[in-house]
């Protein structure tokens, strides 16, 4: 996501459209809009593999519920921390460095505090780690895939 919004400012093609009367609360909106159409598109892909074709236990008896509220919760911040990032980046190449490392290093962390030092579910994570988008939503599969791995019963409602 971070990549077109620093390209167009790269470009000035913003300034360009800002001088042709744009007003920037509508630029924001599509940039979200878009971000979110592409996001949605990449999450049914990722849904329907998980569910329709490969159905893991995972996907198919979990609710459907909790797991879109998560995934959609998720891609809203990561397209907010996308937006937030774009203002300190002036080059293209960097925000495609950039995004990336971010995506790689935070997902290798995630999953390493979540199995190795608060490895049950039983274990509360500290409020400060939810500050990192990746380690909500790895700490939320994790709990939702120890439950249908561990116990055998996959979460089919809200918890109590």
């Amino acid at each position: 996501f971070m990549y077109g919004i620093v390209l167009e400012k790269e470009g000035r093609l913003v300034e360009i459209m800002k001088m042709n009367g744009l007003r920037m609360r509508f630029y924001w909106l599509v940039q979200t809009g878009f971000c979110l159409g592409l996001y949605v598109v990449a999450l049914f892909i990722f849904l329907l593999f998980g569910g329709a074709i490969i159905a893991l236990p995972f996907f198919t008896e979990t609710n459907f519920g909790i797991l879109l509220l998560i995934t959609i919760g998720w891609g809203l911040s990561q397209i907010a921390l996308a937006f937030f990032f774009s203002v300190f980046i002036s080059k293209a190449r960097t925000a495609t460095v950039l995004g990336y490392l971010i995506s790689i290093v935070g997902v290798l962390v995630s999953v390493a505090v979540n199995t190795q030092v608060y490895p049950t579910p039983e274990y509360v994570l500290p409020t400060f780690f939810y500050i990192d988008p990746q380690m909500g939503l790895a700490r939320a599969f994790y709990v939702l895939s120890s439950a249908c791995a561990f116990n055998k019963v996959c979460v089919t409602s809200w918890p109590e």
